[in-house]
């Protein structure tokens, strides 16, 4: 029988034609159209980008009053041996290149000081690291871990870890603060003068006497108590300092130690002594901004294993202590003495409020995702990360070389610790996930809960706890809330931008958290006030202000605006709020002004109106050679291809207590 042509099949050369004429014609139109492809990559990353800064936007909502008082920028500086990561008022947010002026072939930045740190820590979205008053009252205390070291506390974990930090305990230089973490709890109230035999001496105030001369001093009251120990006090403030150019100095951490005493008394602090090791060649101490001072009882750091002392509440403990001085990380989780939940301290007005713990750290990595994702229900126990593309350990990084991981180490529940690519942190304790009980499939980006034990109901999985960093079963890890900390080939950095939560009023260039009054007599200062370069676009609330206009005095009245850049024709080359701009564009040109006169302030309630979040990402690749100044060549061409996405909310922390 002779079969129908019409009913055949088709021939094999037939198919592999038909395949070989598309994917010429796939590659004609890559080859027509590359740039179409290249903005379809460019639109998914992008993409990418808004997606993280509004899921970043959602968890800072939910820390609620654990948001930070500000962030501000850095510079790096290597002295005596360490890197210093100190305060740059003046830095541009928009500014992404390192102050470095050599790129070595081991990945670290090297300027006039020396090696500074590796390129991934000191450009980008780590240019602005500095965590200034994150935290709110002392959490409730509750048993931690499940081994055989339980403890028993309140922890907290700082919401923007790991954290760049030095963890070895002991009597830390002053000023190397730095790399210090500092916790501290409420603002002490300060007096002007000096106290006289009559002063009644409260544990909540202290006195400053003569703040605007060389001769500054400060009296702070001593703990009364029987046996006498030390304790420290942690002091920022603003100084003048004379010299061929005058400028303001900014201490922002510096560590006192006040002994107690069996009777009501004060120690005495000469500002001077604090600003001797500032000064350099041919420089002056002036006198002390007094509204810029903030002095706090400071939380003692004591080993992990020692008990906390009932009758010392300011005390807490690091749970991370595998990390030692050579990597200077933590994961940032804080374990407080139970009796600090119990205390309440007295305000400015004399009225009892809780302790509050408040912490200034600096961000180890903004490129290190923290993404909070919780274990489901029911199998599969899979969930989606926020990126994909992630990197692997022993591939190669965006320079060239081997990845090695987080740049920090976690626990490996035998005695030792490793460094990983993905770390995940359990909220609750602290805890660190062992490898076995999960897999992660980092090209997709998901992460899968694997169980233990099958044979038992539930999802049952290993925990390295912080008691003894030893292997233990969780019962049933479904529901759980953990933190997978990784990073993206790609170099996705997600990271949070603020104004102050409140300012105070300087008569000074302004620094972090301050502000300057324009000459009323210059029309073009006259209804303006001042901010540091690095608020520029952040948006401030004024919560009262007063001014005169044609001889009649105006006020109260409430405005809020975006800190704006000064044009090339004023007379003050720094960002502002202004009153006509932002309140009222249609008073006059001249004859306004901010007007002091009648209650000896013109403005007050200044504070932060919003948070932003931005997102930045480079998809571009460089390699590291021998030569550093053509390493530092490559990086900069590298850093052209920056992307960023940005979203700012109306978000706002109340001043502090």
């Amino acid at each position: 029988m002779i079969r129908s042509r019409r009913t055949a099949g088709t021939s094999l050369v037939e198919i592999l034609v038909v395949i070989v004429v598309f994917l010429i014609g796939i590659l004609a139109v890559v080859q027509i159209f590359p740039g179409g492809f290249r903005l379809l990559g460019l639109t998914r990353s992008q993409s990418v980008g808004d997606q993280l800064t509004r899921s970043e936007i959602e968890r800072l909502k939910a820390m609620g009053d654990q948001l930070p008082e500000k962030i501000i920028p850095v510079s790096f500086l290597r002295s005596g041996g360490q890197v210093l990561v100190l305060g740059d008022s003046s830095r541009l947010a928009s500014d992404l290149g390192p102050a470095a002026t050599l790129l070595n072939a081991d990945g670290t930045m090297e300027n006039a000081s020396g090696v500074i740190g590796s390129w991934h820590q000191t450009s980008g979205a780590n240019v602005i690291t500095r965590i200034i008053g994150e935290g709110g009252r002392v959490p409730a205390p509750r048993p931690i871990g499940n081994g055989p070291n339980q403890f028993y506390g309140g922890l907290m974990n700082l919401q923007f870890g790991p954290i760049r930090m030095n963890s070895t305990i002991g009597t830390d230089d002053p000023l190397a603060a730095d790399l210090r973490l500092v916790v501290y709890g409420n603002d002490l109230v300060p007096v002007r003068g000096a106290p006289t035999a009559t002063s009644s001496i409260e544990n909540y105030q202290y006195w400053v006497d003569q703040a605007g001369s060389p001769t500054a001093v400060m009296y702070i009251p001593q703990v009364v108590e029987s046996p006498v120990l030390v304790h420290p006090y942690r002091i920022g403030f603003t100084a003048y300092i004379d010299g061929p150019t005058p400028r303001a100095l900014d201490v922002v951490d510096y560590r006192l130690q006040v002994s107690g005493s069996l009777a009501p008394s004060y120690a005495t602090v000469d500002f001077m002594t604090i600003v001797a090791p500032y000064l350099g060649p041919g420089e002056s101490f002036v006198g002390v901004e007094f509204d810029s001072i903030q002095l706090n009882r400071v939380f003692e750091r004591i080993p992990k294993y020692t008990g906390f002392d009932p009758n010392q509440p300011y005390q807490y403990k690091l749970m991370d202590d595998i990390n030692g001085t050579t990597q200077e990380a933590n994961t940032g989780s804080l374990l407080f003495n139970p009796a600090a939940y119990d205390l309440y301290v007295p305000d400015a007005q004399g009225k009892k409020i809780p302790l509050t713990a408040r912490a200034n750290y600096n961000v180890f990595d903004w490129g290190i995702i923290r993404d909070d994702v919780r274990v489901p229900y029911n199998e599969p126990y899979l969930v989606k990360l926020k990126l994909s593309s992630l990197k692997v350990k022993g591939n190669q990084d965006t320079d060239g070389r081997p990845y090695n991981g987080l740049g920090f180490a976690v626990a490996n529940g035998s005695g030792g610790s490793q460094e990983l690519d993905v770390v995940v942190m359990d909220t609750e304790t602290g805890a660190i996930l062992s490898p076995d009980s999960y897999r992660v499939d980092k090209s997709r980006g998901t992460i899968s809960f694997l169980d233990s034990d099958t044979g038992t109901a539930g999802l049952q999985v290993v925990l390295f706890d912080p008691d003894s960093w030893g292997a233990e079963t969780l019962a049933n890890a479904s529901g759980r809330s953990f933190r997978v900390l990784y990073q993206s080939s790609e170099e996705y950095q997600v990271q949070v931008l603020t104004a102050a939560a409140r300012y105070i009023g300087v008569n000074a260039i302004p620094s972090f958290g301050q502000i300057t009054l324009g000459n009323p007599a210059v029309d073009d200062q006259a209804t303006k006030i001042f901010f540091p370069w690095c608020d520029l676009g952040r948006k401030v609330s004024i919560g009262e202000a007063y001014y005169s206009v044609s001889g009649s005095f105006v006020g109260p009245v409430t405005f809020s605006g975006v800190v704006q850049a000064p044009r090339a024709t004023d007379s003050v080359q720094l960002p502002s709020i202004d009153l006509r701009r932002d309140y009222d564009p249609s008073l006059p040109a001249t004859g306004v002004y901010l007007d002091s006169s009648k209650y000896g302030y013109a403005v007050r309630y200044v504070r932060g109106a919003s948070v932003a979040v931005r997102v930045l990402w480079n998809p571009a690749k460089f390699s590291l050679g021998s030569d550093p100044a053509a390493n530092m060549n490559a990086f900069d061409k590298w850093g052209q291809n920056w992307r960023r996405s940005i979203t700012e909310t109306y978000l706002q922390k109340g001043g502090q207590q």
